[in-house]
């Protein structure tokens, strides 16, 4: 699988009994393909492979409190090689470009399956915005890392 056409983003717990809708959203708003995707609960381990841009920043203490334990939904998604934009650019673009989902434009994920509440972790904001989009950054190495150790 060509990793460069293939990212992943997580159904987050606050949103995981809506993730059907939130799916069926993501597929008809987007040019976006699910691959796969795995109800699971993530592990510490997880959160340190696929959540590589927080490392080292407050917070990640706030997402592995958020998430680690919980349910929540792993999906695979791919882009056609011909698309005029990459797999990472079309997932921000569908799920939002900021973490409070009321400051997201109002077509996206995050503004339509989000809340404007929020969780505090140590003096960390952490936004309830349904949903966890691999940045340009990461989408790679957290992909390579779902598709070894989650999809397996």
């Amino acid at each position: 699988m060509d990793l460069t056409y293939t990212t992943i983003y997580i159904i987050k717990p606050e949103a995981f009994e809506i993730r059907e809708q939130i799916k069926d959203y993501i597929c008809k708003n987007s040019i976006l393909k699910v691959n796969s995707s795995r109800v699971c609960i993530l592990e510490k381990i997880d959160i340190m492979n696929i959540f590589i841009d927080d490392i080292g920043t407050p917070l990640l203490g706030g997402i592995e409190k958020h998430l680690v334990g919980r349910l929540v939904e792993v999906v695979l998604v791919s882009i056609s090689r011909y698309a005029n934009i990459s797999v990472s650019d079309e997932l921000q673009r569908i799920c939002g470009d900021h973490f409070n989902p009321m400051l997201c434009k109002k077509n996206t994920v995050r503004n339509q399956f989000g809340s404007s509440e929020y969780e505090n972790y140590d003096g960390i904001t952490y936004f309830l915005n349904a949903i966890h989009k691999a940045s340009s950054t990461e989408s790679r190495v957290a992909t390579k890392w779902c598709i070894e150790n989650i999809f397996t």
